[in-house]
């Protein structure tokens, strides 16, 4: 099961969730790349956008065949709250 929910996507609780859910997607995308094409922040919320790439290995969700073809996704990811970077 994804660290994220019962079903893929879902919500992040959490820095526990959080620090997981690349953990899920490397097991099922072991060529995973992930391009950050822009930050956008205004006060405690940030928005990035970027670009996924990689070759599934696994179901996601019990769904699809694996292996399959090179998967794209672009997404944007919203974030609310405190952000402490880490070194």
């Amino acid at each position: 099961m994804a660290p994220f929910g019962t079903t893929a996507p879902g919500t992040v609780h959490g820095p526990s969730a959080a620090r997981e859910t690349p953990q899920w997607l490397r097991a099922r995308f072991p060529d995973l790349l992930i391009e950050i094409q822009s930050i956008v922040a205004d006060g405690d919320m940030f928005a990035v956008r970027m670009l996924s790439e990689g070759t599934n290995l696994g179901k996601l969700g019990g769904v699809g065949k694996a292996p399959g073809p090179p998967a794209f996704v672009r997404a944007i990811q919203s974030v609310r709250g405190a952000v402490r970077a880490q070194a």
